[in-house]
């Protein structure tokens, strides 16, 4: 899962602590994983530990790398033998950094213990999404209580790594210190992009999306616009790939909408599958309407594979989608732009395979795993240093 490891002597042992890892198809997952590898890439000595999911044996999945700590469905259980198995890795594996991937690997930190004979190593701990959005504070008695470990978690950490700029000033506003934020967005092995360009001739008509059907994605939204643009665009095709607890609902819309035969409900592809990786090859464009993503890795995949996309002016998608430079921008909710929005790359061809071509060397500029693992492996440095004093994260029009 790394990848060649760096050839100078590494300097640094980094400890990788998260509840989620592939196979997990979690995008914090995915992070972890990307976050792992660019490390390693840059001369760390990574080792990465993790809860196993339900169904493998902790035992035998995972190496000298990768140490997954036994599956539980008790979140007290769970607490407490992921605090055990971290306060065990720490003791082994010595890291000179100890940094978290997830919500429940940040609360899990917090409640290590510190003697004057074993003193624990600099942390940085991260902000990915609803671990501060909904749990800082929580509106429920559990998730309060867990607030209050993501807050002690923060005070500990040297430095604090979010997913976007959105996600920045929420932090901000939650209380959390400005100069200790940086900027960690998911991150995509381009090479798995590159290869067979132009064996896979494009459908000119066909829209991709891919995402679990849930209502932040707003794929009830895109289907409307879809038959706004259905009426000048009579062989337009919206691909969905993905599942989730809407599914039923949005069959019947499109049903209603009399378009059963503009859309196609293809389910859930593995990620970082050639199966989908083949409808990224194969479709015109990427639209997706979500709202409040703390950082969408289907628009920095789609990107990576030379698509324009559509996305809204909400959350953490303008960090990977460039207004009229990689993609469209529309405001949320509103089907009305997002149509036109349609309409417009349908319509020209040559403005789809620019903002393509220009959305996939911003990919590789900005969201490669070599870029992620160069900049954290800096922090990093700093960090166990002493020498830490805060990312550039602030947008330039601030």
């Amino acid at each position: 899962w790394c990848g060649a490891r760096h050839d100078e002597q590494m300097s640094l042992r980094i400890l990788l602590f998260g509840t989620e890892f592939p196979p997990s198809a979690a995008g914090t997952a995915s992070y972890a994983q990307a976050l792992a590898t660019g490390l390693m890439r840059a001369g760390a000595d990574v080792r990465v530990l993790t809860q196993a999911p339900a169904g493998i044996d902790a035992a035998t999945e995972g190496g000298d790398q990768i140490r997954r700590i036994p599956h539980t469905g008790s979140v007290l259980r769970r607490y407490w033998r992921c605090r055990q198995a971290l306060q065990r890795e720490l003791a082994e594996f010595q890291p000179h950094c100890l940094w978290t991937t997830n919500g429940m690997g940040t609360r899990v930190a917090s409640l290590l213990s510190s003697t004057g004979t074993d003193p624990l190593p600099p942390m940085i701990s991260c902000v990915r999404g609803s671990d501060i959005t909904t749990r800082l504070p929580g509106r429920t008695p559990t998730r309060w209580f867990e607030s209050l470990l993501h807050r002690r978690c923060y005070r500990r950490s040297a430095a604090i790594a979010v997913v976007s700029r959105a996600l920045c000033e929420v932090a901000v506003t939650k209380g959390l210190p400005s100069k200790h934020l940086f900027l960690s967005p998911p991150a995509f092995d381009v090479s798995l992009s590159a290869g067979d360009d132009g064996a896979t001739e494009r459908s000119s008509t066909t829209i991709l999306t891919v995402a679990r059907l849930q209502r932040q994605k707003r794929i009830d939204v895109l289907l409307r616009a879809l038959a706004n643009v259905r009426v000048r665009h009579q062989q337009v095709r919206l691909v969905i790939v993905g599942d989730g607890p809407q599914l039923e609902r949005l069959q019947k819309l499109a049903v209603d909408l009399d378009l059963q035969s503009h859309v196609e409900f293809g389910g859930p592809l593995e990620p970082r599958s050639a199966e989908l990786f083949k409808r990224y090859r194969e479709a015109a464009f990427f639209a997706l309407a979500s709202v409040g993503e703390g950082m969408g890795n289907v628009f920095i995949e789609a990107g990576a594979f030379g698509l324009a996309t559509i996305g809204c002016d909400d959350g953490g998608t303008p960090d990977v989608v460039q207004h009229e430079k990689t993609g469209l921008l529309v405001p949320p909710d509103n089907e009305d732009a997002l149509a036109a929005a349609l309409d417009r790359l349908l319509g020209e061809a040559e403005l789809r395979q620019r903002l393509g071509a220009q959305a996939r060397t911003w990919i590789a500029d900005h969201f490669s795993i070599e870029t992620l693992g160069k900049t954290s492996y800096q922090i990093a440095q700093q960090v166990v240093a002493g020498s830490y004093r805060g990312g550039d994260w602030r947008r330039e029009d601030d």
